[in-house]
């Protein structure tokens, strides 16, 4: 069944809520034949299929069985259905499964409903293009399920018996498949044993939307399997300034790295940094700021703060001198407040990014599949909708791209009303880059760059923070330096 290409459903049953259609044309042919048949009676074995019915039905009234009897509860259910098409519902969670599913299989439908009525039936509920291919009791020679109708399903769908997958709550139905050699799940509502049927090879579900789901599952996994592997890209990179740096932190026996560190590390693998300086006064951060031009932002630079907003460590858009001297001692104030002051190596003065997307890029290890890569949309995206995608290290060039586009907000990056899309490119190359920083070195445990401003095509992106932190012993060691 790994290799199906086609999912056939039946319709009574499995897609469509139609038993009181059923339950109607039974009384009515039963009573014109001078049985008057109890509801319940009828309730209690819709089941079990319309033979069986009418076998008991009229051999408990010593009549004799008609052939021609279900031939005309067939006209008569067709007469009844097209009087009660507003009482005819989809089982719930149904559309929701065929969108699903019509992206990742062919659908057909076959049923012993009469074509004109199923047609209606199917426009009526808005569900008529998910189907493909619909075979009826008009399309074939016999009036009952037989083989002829799933296999007529199957060459419209343009799929061997074999790779096809019928979901039946019928066991005529699950029959006639199994003579057309093709796999069957049985959707049972408990009507039949479900140990009889996995017996003969047969899953058994309650509702038609979990194998539905699990046939939607195995396929996905089977397109992912045939998908071609991609390549993993290399990039001139100065791994020497990288290993350098990772040196002097063990010696110090730290785990997490500086901000300015950080940026030697990562601007060695060619990520961007905006202009950054670091100053220990407000005379310093001065001087920087004239180099670089206004507006800029403060922000501290410390091995020891992880999250610098926690203890007011940042300030952004300062755009004169006085704002600069007034922010410079608003963070030491605040450090000060935090008992922290003794905590930081200066305060870094940094050009302020202005327009283009926020995105994230990260590495996390996990205990079972070592490191995975991360990407998502920055701000609010990633804090509160946790709108980002994973892929396992290390990275092909597909794996990138597709990483891009798994996230929910990729039409933003993609450009919408009028906006120009951003350097999908640039960022699939930083992923590639960054994968390759954890080939070379292992022994980084984790990195979080939130955000990489990403533009327009031609323009450069810019790293506007980043941590890294290291896989070593003397995280529970005080730090020398």
């Amino acid at each position: 069944m790994a290799k199906f290409q086609a999912v056939i459903f039946d319709w009574d049953g499995t897609l469509a809520d139609t038993r009181q259609v059923l339950v109607t044309a039974f009384q009515h042919v039963l009573r014109e034949k001078g049985c008057q048949v109890e509801d319940k009676f009828i309730e209690r074995r819709i089941g079990m299929g319309p033979r069986i019915i009418f076998r008991e039905a009229l051999e408990s009234r010593s009549m004799p069985w008609n052939p021609h009897l279900l031939t005309q509860l067939q006209q008569r259910k067709i007469q009844i259905q097209i009087t009660m098409l507003d009482s005819i519902q989809l089982f719930e969670g149904v559309v929701t499964l065929l969108q699903a599913l019509k992206d990742q299989v062919k659908i057909g439908l076959a049923t012993m409903s009469n074509r004109p009525v199923i047609e209606q039936t199917l426009a009526k509920l808005g569900v008529r293009d998910y189907f493909p291919a619909i075979v009826t009791f008009d399309d074939v020679i016999h009036s009952k399920p037989n083989p002829e109708v799933f296999l007529k399903c199957a060459v419209l769908l343009d799929c061997q018996a074999k790779h096809c997958v019928v979901i039946e709550d019928s066991i005529f139905g699950l029959i006639a498949a199994k003579e057309a050699h093709m796999n069957c799940i049985a959707v049972t509502s408990g009507r039949y044993s479900r140990e009889e049927l996995e017996k003969h090879n047969v899953p058994a579900y309650e509702f038609p939307e979990s194998p539905a789901k699990a046939l939607a599952g195995m396929y996905s996994y089977q397109q992912w399997r045939k998908k071609e592997y991609g390549r993993i890209k290399k990039f001139k990179v100065k791994a020497e300034v990288v290993a350098q740096v990772l040196k002097n932190v063990e010696l110090c026996q730290r785990s997490q790295l500086t901000g300015y560190e950080v940026e030697r590390v990562l601007t060695a693998y060619g990520f961007p940094y905006p202009k950054t300086g670091l100053a220990t006064n407000v005379d310093q951060a001065l001087k920087i700021a004239k180099k670089i031009g206004f507006p800029v932002v403060l922000k501290i630079a410390s091995s020891k703060i992880l999250h610098k907003s926690d203890v007011g460590g940042v300030i952004v858009d300062i755009r004169t001198e006085r704002e600069l001297k007034d922010g410079f001692n608003k963070i030491m104030a605040s450090l000060k407040k935090h008992r922290r002051e003794q905590d930081i190596d200066g305060i870094e003065v940094q050009e302020l990014v202005k327009g283009g997307k926020e995105t994230i890029l990260g590495v996390t290890t996990d205990p079972s599949f070592g490191p995975l890569i991360m990407f998502g949309l920055g701000g609010i995206y990633v804090e509160v909708l946790k709108d980002v995608s994973f892929r396992i290290h290390p990275l092909t060039d597909l794996d990138a791209k597709e990483m891009v586009r798994a996230i929910q907000g990729y039409p933003l990056l993609a450009g919408v009303r009028g906006e120009e899309p951003v350097d999908t490119d640039l960022i699939e190359e930083y992923l590639l880059r960054l994968s390759q920083l954890i080939s070379d070195f292992p022994e980084i445990e984790q990195i979080d760059i939130n955000p990489l401003v990403v533009f327009q095509k031609g323009k450069m992106c810019k790293v506007v923070d980043a941590k890294i932190i290291l896989k070593t012993e003397n995280k529970d060691k005080e730090p020398i330096c």
